[in-house]
């Protein structure tokens, strides 16, 4: 009886202890008892961790990440990039370009910035 006693303190204790110290993947997480920003600082580290959890999931699955190249598109599942609207300027600067134009060149002639 004592033993049982002892384990439902101990786990009480421990409770507490994790309340006062979330990790929610950092070594440490401090709550601030802010009127009004109740556990605030547990909130943003969750929402933190998450987006983190999700960047890492499409960099495993070989998503493409962020805004495409000039000239390129996402395709339907928005996983690659794939030629776009403006792929053909893309392949006239880089013509222009072997061909020995320069840069300003290039601009006046296709329409866009270096």
């Amino acid at each position: 009886m004592q033993a049982a006693i002892e384990i439902l303190m101990t786990a009480a204790a421990y409770e507490e202890k994790i309340e006062e110290t979330d990790t929610v993947g950092y070594s440490r997480v401090t709550y601030f008892e802010t009127p009004g920003c109740r556990k605030s600082s547990r909130s943003y580290s969750r929402q933190y961790e998450k987006a983190i959890n999700a960047t890492e999931e499409k960099k495993e699955r070989g998503d493409d990440l962020g805004r495409p190249r000039f000239g390129m598109a996402h395709d339907e599942e928005r996983r690659r990039q794939v030629p776009g609207k403006r792929w053909e300027d893309v392949m006239e600067i880089f013509e222009m370009r072997e061909g020995g134009h320069t840069y300003k060149e290039i601009t006046e002639e296709v329409g866009v910035r270096r």
